[in-house]
């Protein structure tokens, strides 16, 4: 019998007392990344790094996407840290939020390590 792969991945953190972050994904033909969710608090610690690194490795040399909000700079870098470009393409979510389509084609060797996660 043929091993399927894992089609969805969701990975949760948590502090001593609450759910600090987590990221989730699907995998069809591209792997689709998100949603992808931080406190504020646990933004700068290492913790966002981890959970992109853990997605990497899961994704593999998938061709990857997401939609991040356009005024969310903080995530825009940390996506393009790790191999994600912006295409060009827009929506709007939920009718009122802008949001631009990132994608990274194959593993860049980029490893967003000593980076604000």
């Amino acid at each position: 019998m043929k091993q399927q792969p894992d089609w969805l991945f969701c990975r949760v953190v948590r502090s001593e007392t609450e759910m600090v972050g987590f990221l989730c994904g699907r995998r069809d033909k591209v792997v689709s990344l998100g949603p992808m969710y931080l406190l504020n608090e646990a933004q700068g610690q290492g913790v966002g790094g981890r959970l992109m690194s853990e997605f990497l490795a899961w994704a593999g040399s998938t061709p990857m996407r997401l939609w991040v909000t356009d005024y969310n700079e903080w995530a825009v870098r940390f996506y393009e840290r790790y191999g994600f470009k912006a295409t060009g393409e827009r929506e709007l979510s939920r009718g009122k939020l802008p949001n631009t389509r990132m994608t990274r084609d194959s593993p860049s060797g980029c490893s967003g390590q000593g980076e604000r996660p």
